[in-house]
């Protein structure tokens, strides 16, 4: 940044990009008119005007419009009400299922641009609805958060289920850091897991992940068809049933949970390296994210858990939680 001498002192001169900020607050937050803005920075009106419509071609400011229907707001009440939710999203259901993902996706995005700020940390499971939120994510300019990986995951088959490439898409568009967990997602024994636990560089990860401001995080369905952990090809078949014959319905961050919403499957839980259930519960804001009505019970169970503080469904997944919890 340039200096300019002022009454026999430097002065800094101010960048463009730092005038478009200063005029965007101006005109969006403080709500002065082009008039006003204009003869505080001593520039013509018609100047005012173009820098707005600047802001606007530099993704400086961003328009959402909340196109939510009565139906869908109704749905988000009763699930706010029934759960004791501080928030819920419900966005209409499409047939083509990826299209539903990336309409929740951009959503669960709006959201959290909304409520994240410069020196928050967000953490991040992984999924492919997930992924799907990491591709709507938008610049924000003026604004600096770090992502934290809540759990490990090092060799997925495809890309949509890499939680590190999640994590790194997401601190790109928030200009932070990535911490990225380079541990895999499970480990042949409780015993390897404590270990790699006490290694420094992990335990200072897991630290970090346990201080987030808010999680973004999947709820997983236990069922073999619909398992993401399957079919990211860190479980097996075998590991599949073994999960679903000791009542495992749901997990968040690979903590299985059952259809009363406690954790289940200890042994198998405590192979996963990742962030633990009572760290988990302790985040400020946990946001779960889901689609489907063959998730019903997974997201009943995530609910009934009291891990998840903020629901993000589509219509389809609401109704069918709302029959099956009222009926």
């Amino acid at each position: 940044m340039g200096r300019k001498k002022a009454g026999g002192q430097e002065k800094p001169i101010m960048s463009r990009k730092d005038l478009l900020i200063k005029v965007a607050k101006m005109y969006y937050i403080e709500r002065k008119t082009q008039q006003e803005i204009s003869e505080s920075i001593f520039l013509s009106r018609s100047n005012v005007s173009r820098l707005l419509k600047a802001c606007v071609d530099q993704k400086i400011v961003e328009f959402y419009i909340n196109d939510t229907s009565s139906i869908d707001q109704e749905l988000q009440n009763k699930l706010k009400k029934r759960f004791a939710l501080k928030d819920a999203i419900v966005i209409p259901s499409e047939s083509d299922r990826d299209l539903t993902k990336m309409k929740l996706g951009e959503a669960v995005a709006a959201y959290l641009r909304m409520h994240l700020k410069t020196g928050m940390t967000l953490g991040v499971s992984w999924g492919t609805t997930l992924y799907y939120v990491s591709s709507m994510f938008k610049h924000m300019a003026d604004t600096s958060v770090d992502v934290v990986q809540l759990v490990g995951g090092m060799g997925a088959k495809s890309i949509d289920t890499d939680g590190s490439e999640i994590t790194r898409r997401i601190a790109k568009t928030l200009n932070g850091d990535a911490y990225v967990a380079r541990v895999p997602y499970i480990v042949q024994s409780r015993k390897l897991h404590d270990l790699l636990l006490k290694e420094p560089d992990i335990q200072a990860h897991f630290e970090r992940a346990a201080k987030v401001d808010i999680a973004l995080v999947g709820m997983g369905a236990a069922q073999k068809s619909l398992s993401s952990s399957r079919r990211a090809g860190y479980l097996s078949d075998t590991d599949m049933e073994k999960l679903e014959k000791e009542g495992a319905v749901a997990d968040i961050c690979g903590i299985q949970i059952d259809a009363q919403g406690k954790p289940c499957a200890e042994e198998f839980s405590g192979r996963i390296i990742g962030i633990g259930y009572e760290a988990i519960r302790r985040i400020p804001q946990v946001m779960g994210v889901s689609v489907g009505v063959e998730k019903t019970d997974a997201i009943l169970s995530s609910l009934k858990s009291g891990i998840i503080s903020v629901l993000a469904i589509d219509e389809a997944a609401a109704f069918s939680v709302l029959e099956r919890e009222e009926g």
